[in-house]
């Protein structure tokens, strides 16, 4: 019975948080270590994770969401691979927050099953993306925080990311003009791809003030905000009076070990400006109909999901491991 229960059990691989970061993350600051996981007792599973997110908050939410020793918190798609609960059979696919981990035991109420009616042509990778966290977060940005109208002008930065890309698409749904910036000449093509009216690569332009004001004469209703720091004090310069604001996040300063500015109060007040921050998870009740939303755009229209992460066949063997990894907001801004 012995030899029967060690055969039985599964090797899972986990990257561990050693320490917590100063500045950028480092090598040094993971390990990559194995522990054994035995058959799931009744009303749990075994999962297989096929894919890893990747996603800039990882950064920021390991301050107070990790502790030394602790796996490194995420989100994954994947297989249900053996199931003592009759929600999750053999063969099924989920979502999970199990964090980076190739396999994981649970009792099913961290998992969330993919879209039944989920198209064969659309990978699963994109549960993690457009039709997933990201483009939930898009979705209650423009719709919930912003109240984004038909004929208003936006202005996403980020926006090649995997957030920024899908709010572009759903504004353009909606009759606005979009306005995007990003940080290489590929992503401007993507961007222009996408349907964006108009983008710029904030990394050459001359000046940013003239570039917003070039792109946009008469300011921006609303702004999706995903960079924050010196961008957003420029930005918050070209909006309209009365204009919107959503924050999403704030890319440019998450490795930074001293928080400094920018204090745009007197331009918030003298504008009568409104801005907001916000996490998708506030509206978890709409989350159902949401996703089948964002599938049928994603069947309706051709589009492509820019989307960072990690499948699975190299976990143990991704350039520079997780260090390399959470500087993803440098590629995404």
């Amino acid at each position: 019975m012995f030899r029967e229960r060690i055969r039985n059990m599964v090797q899972a691989k986990t990257w561990i948080l050693t320490q917590h970061f100063d500045g950028f993350p480092k090598d040094g600051d993971f390990e990559l270590k194995v522990e054994e996981l035995s058959d799931p007792k009744d009303g749990e599973v075994l999962l297989e994770a096929l894919f890893l997110s990747v996603d800039p908050y990882m950064r920021p939410y390991s301050k107070f969401s990790m502790k030394k020793g602790d796996v490194l918190i995420g989100t994954q798609v994947a297989r249900v691979i053996q199931s003592k609960n009759p929600a999750f059979p053999v063969g099924s696919h989920v979502v999970a927050h199990c964090g980076w981990r190739t396999h994981s035991l649970s009792d099913g109420k961290n998992l969330e099953p993919v879209l039944p009616e989920w198209p064969h042509d659309v990978p699963l990778s994109v549960a993690l993306g457009t039709i997933g966290m990201p483009g939930l977060t898009a979705l209650y940005g423009i719709e919930e925080v912003l109240g984004l109208k038909a004929g208003e002008t936006l202005l996403v930065n980020a926006a090649a990311g995997a957030v920024g890309s899908v709010v572009g698409q759903i504004a353009k749904i909606m009759g606005c003009k979009v306005v995007g910036s990003a940080g290489s000449e590929a992503k401007m093509t993507f961007l222009k791809e996408l349907g964006f009216d108009q983008v710029f690569n904030y990394k050459t332009v001359g000046s940013l003030e003239e570039a917003l004001r070039s792109a946009a004469p008469d300011g921006y209703d609303c702004y999706f905000e995903n960079v924050g720091g010196s961008f957003s004090s420029v930005a918050l310069q070209q909006m309209k009076d009365f204009g919107r604001i959503a924050v999403c996040g704030s890319i440019s300063t998450y490795n930074h070990t001293v928080q400094t500015g920018p204090f745009p109060y007197m331009t918030i007040n003298l504008k009568q400006l409104k801005m907001e921050g916000f996490i998708q998870s506030r509206w978890a009740h709409k989350h159902h109909a949401s996703l089948k939303r964002l599938l049928g755009w994603v069947k309706e229209l051709r589009r492509r999901d820019h989307r960072e992460g990690v499948v699975l066949e190299e976990y143990d063997r991704t350039p520079g491991g997780p260090s390399h990894t959470l500087r993803i907001h440098e590629a995404v801004s």
